[in-house]
């Protein structure tokens, strides 16, 4: 199991707004430099380990173990370790972008200059600039604001990035958890999402984002057995929860 799922950058404009392309690049490169430092060193400590190994097996040490040294350990940080599972593709960057340039600096830096995983977050202005996200093969986390307004029309996000073909995620901002996600999607779909796509992004679509899709996110042999079943259709609001199945064992069952 992954310990951590994803790390999150900000992209989000200010009266100096390039600072955060800047603060972002560099940080992506020491990162780099650190995670290579490492990974030299670790495959250096491993033949290490296999010459000692051999030596030891000898009847005789020979001048070659004599002049055997451990390769010398790099300094930790706290702070750039955790930015080394970007580098080994163990988790995608979550990038808070709103406006359509900021998303695309956000593409510049993550994909382009570093060949990142990466999911926006918010991209209130990602419908404006679909054929890059496509491109990039990048999806977007939505919420918690489902709907926004130009002129006074109402613009569904999801809804056109969906038609587009770019992946979607809704989320809420909640620290309570994922209860308002049903609410969010229903929204969606009552301004024009299709059903299927919203249950999608309430589902695998996350869970394909996040790189934990061989998990959990749909109903499939192997996978997580975390179940919730329904009175009726997902988003209808008269439906009530019957059963809960944690892990292939129920966790509530509704009795009255």
């Amino acid at each position: 199991m992954q310990e951590y799922a994803a790390v999150k950058f900000s992209m989000l404009g200010s009266t100096a707004k390039m600072t955060q392309v800047w603060k972002a690049r560099d940080l992506l490169r020491r990162a780099k430099e650190y995670g290579a430092k490492w990974d030299e060193y670790e495959r250096r400590h491993r033949e290490y380990e296999r010459r000692q190994q051999y030596e030891q097996g000898r009847e005789e040490e020979s001048k070659e173990n004599e002049s055997l040294k451990e390769p010398d350990r790099p300094r930790r940080d706290i702070n750039l370790e955790l930015l080394r599972g970007l580098f080994k593709r163990e988790m995608p960057v979550l990038v808070h972008a709103s406006r359509s340039d900021e998303i695309r600096n956000t593409l510049k830096v993550f994909r382009d200059e570093y060949n990142l995983d990466v999911i926006i977050l918010g991209g209130e202005d990602s419908f404006r600039i679909t054929d890059e996200l496509r491109k990039y093969n990048t999806g977007v986390a939505i919420g918690p604001d489902i709907l926004r307004y130009e002129k006074g029309k109402p613009i569904n996000n999801a809804d056109l990035l969906t038609r587009h073909r770019v992946r979607v995620a809704l989320h809420t901002s909640a620290t309570s958890g994922t209860q308002y996600l049903p609410m969010n999607a229903a929204y969606a779909i009552r301004h024009g999402m299709d059903e299927d796509q919203a249950l999608r992004a309430i589902t695998i679509n996350p869970a394909q984002m996040l790189g934990v899709d061989d998990r959990i996110g749909s109903i499939d042999e192997g996978k997580d057995a975390d179940l919730v079943i329904l009175s009726g259709a997902p988003f209808d609001f008269r439906s009530r929860v019957e059963k809960i199945i944690v892990n292939g064992r129920v966790a509530f069952e509704r009795t009255d």
